[in-house]
């Protein structure tokens, strides 16, 4: 995505002081485009341009691919906001949070995903944790 400029794009200058670690995400190409200072924080990153380097490709099992490209398509194609309950790992060990996820337009046609941390599930055991985490690399129903 190639129409993107976080330091030109007018939206960002408001979504900067949003409190809650916030980012446009790249579902193509795997990569934060932009993040808020809340957000540098929750990744430990020196920076937007730190976070970058990082990509998430190595990372990211094919289920969970499928899933945000799944994702990207239901937020833009219905114009809705979703919610999610995810473990991620940035650099310093598992979290599980609950995310919202909106649908950012890149230019004319390229499309991202806003997501916006609301709340971090601090008293989850680890049982909780890991099973969160397999949920998402399984491509199997489960029933509960």
């Amino acid at each position: 995505m190639t129409d993107f400029d976080y330091t030109t794009d007018p939206r960002i200058h408001a979504l900067r002081h949003v409190r809650n670690p916030l980012c446009i995400f790249d579902v193509e190409n795997l990569q934060v485009l932009w993040t808020n200072q809340a957000g540098l924080e929750f990744w430990h990153a020196r920076s937007i341009e730190h976070l970058r380097e990082r990509g998430f490709k190595q990372a990211v099992t094919k289920p969970i691919i499928k899933r945000l490209m799944q994702l990207q398509t239901d937020c833009h194609e219905k114009d809705i906001c979703l919610t999610e309950l995810w473990t991620i790992f940035p650099k310093h060990g598992g979290r599980t949070v609950e995310h919202s996820i909106s649908p950012f337009r890149i230019g004319e046609d390229g499309k991202a995903l806003m997501i916006e941390v609301v709340n971090e599930i601090m008293d989850a055991s680890s049982d909780t944790l890991r099973s969160t985490a397999a949920l998402l690399h399984t491509s199997a129903m489960i029933s509960l």
